[in-house]
């Protein structure tokens, strides 16, 4: 009896270890998050300090609390965090700082272009 047991414990962990590569091949490709595509202002601002997933959520989170910010894209890697303005809205770097600084971090630099 306890051999049929060892047989049945090991098909089903063969079975299970052959199953999981066809699992996640079925899962959809993680898309990054982008931007909406806009006329407005594009604002990238370098941020000191990001290190983990958190700290992307924390900043992305306070830096769309400003009025006329229609997306923002942060990067981990690149330790940036590009805005998408309203082509109406006129928001001073102060404001970006202070939603930064509310979030745990410092600005290093901040680049406005089209």
């Amino acid at each position: 009896m306890k051999d049929w047991i060892w047989v049945i414990l090991a098909a089903a962990v063969l079975l299970i270890c052959c199953l999981v590569p066809f699992l996640k091949a079925a899962e959809p490709p993680q898309v990054p998050p982008s931007l909406p595509q806009a006329a407005g202002e594009k604002i990238t601002v370098h941020i000191e300090g990001l290190s983990c997933p958190l700290c992307v959520f924390g900043v992305s989170k306070h830096l769309k609390k400003i009025e006329g910010v229609e997306g923002v894209d942060v990067s981990l890697k690149e330790g940036t965090a590009v805005l998408q303005m309203d082509p109406s809205a006129e928001i001073t770097d102060e404001e970006i700082q202070r939603a930064v600084e509310k979030a745990g971090f410092r600005v290093s630099k901040i680049e406005r272009g089209p």
